[in-house]
């Protein structure tokens, strides 16, 4: 979704249906930590399953008001 020169908003692609993008690193990393739970609590790998709600937070921030 883009806004165009008149401040409309377009929308390019509709990936709805399909996951993409932070979905499959949101994924990949609940089975690694499945498959190999030492690796994650010997380092210092940061999580990801706080990423959805970070995102709504900026998409509201980011949203018009009303």
């Amino acid at each position: 979704m883009v806004r165009d020169t008149d401040g409309r908003f377009v929308v390019l692609e509709d990936n709805i249906r399909c996951p993409s993008g932070v979905s499959y690193v949101i994924e990949n990393r609940r089975m690694m930590a499945r498959i190999f739970p030492g690796l994650f609590s010997s380092h210092r790998v940061l999580p990801v399953s706080t990423y959805p709600s970070h995102l709504l937070e900026a998409l509201r921030a980011a949203a018009p008001r009303g």
